[in-house]
């Protein structure tokens, strides 16, 4: 008797049926408010896929390695030892609108204008430590004193 396949009994080997998707599917939604998506602990080593997301992954010791499809840069990464924990960044060019009330000159009224902010990470290590959900609410309070002091 061999160790490969070709000695196996019939039926014991399931070929893939067709259709069944081979790979896990990353999709990011259309109205992205911010670019912080989910935090989970791996059961092992960390596997990158997808190229619209970039990791963050966590280690015991505090180091980190940020991992895009691009490559990876590690800062204080162990020699031994998974992850602690991954947090999953947005990646590319995303636009979020809202509207806010601003007051006018002299404070006499309120005005409601439309605001579009479009955003890009620059530091995936930052977004994961901040764990920026929501980029309106982190730019609601300091456009409200810029445009406040101005008037």
């Amino acid at each position: 008797m061999t160790h490969n396949g070709w000695q196996q009994q019939p039926g014991q080997w399931q070929p893939q049926q067709p259709g069944a998707p081979r790979t896990q599917e990353v999709e990011l939604p259309l109205q992205l408010r911010g670019p912080f998506l989910r935090e989970f602990v791996p059961d092992g080593a960390y596997k990158h896929r997808g190229a619209q997301i970039a990791a963050v992954v966590f280690y015991k010791n505090g180091g980190h390695s940020v991992i895009t499809v691009r490559g990876s840069q590690h800062q204080n990464k162990p020699l031994v030892g998974r992850p602690t924990s991954v947090c999953q960044v947005a990646r590319g060019r995303h636009q979020v609108s809202f509207e806010m009330q601003l007051p006018t000159l002299g404070d006499q009224a309120d005005f409601t204008c439309a605001v579009d902010v479009n955003w890009e990470v620059q530091d995936f290590h930052l977004v994961a430590e901040k764990r920026v959900v929501d980029v309106e609410k982190m730019l609601r309070p300091p456009l409200l004193d810029l445009f406040g002091e101005e008037l």
